[in-house]
């Protein structure tokens, strides 16, 4: 079984013919690839194997296709707009002044 994303996507390769890019050297693929697989992505239904790695990497990640090296990777979109803004940690007024 997967346990995480990176195997999960290794998985769904498995007898395409295309392999999954190596993160070496990028944190944020690294980071990408050891995120736990949630338990919900074990069992994709039936559709296109596009569709299943791109919700395997999640909605931030854009899909990209090499198809000379028979390889897939990733890349962070930068126009995603996260669903829970960041919270910016102020200190209070109190603690200024102390």
């Amino acid at each position: 079984m997967a346990s995480t994303v990176g195997d999960g996507i290794r998985y769904t390769l498995e007898q395409t013919g295309y392999q999954l890019c190596s993160p070496e050297g990028d944190w944020q693929l690294q980071w990408l690839f050891n995120r736990p697989l949630p338990s919900a992505h074990y069992e994709l239904g039936p559709m296109a194997l596009r569709e299943a790695l791109q919700v395997l990497a999640g909605d931030e990640w854009e899909l990209e296709q090499d198809a000379l090296r028979r390889e897939v990777c990733y890349t962070r979109r930068d126009d995603f707009q996260p669903v829970y803004p960041r919270r910016v940690v102020t200190p209070s007024a109190e603690a200024r002044h102390e």
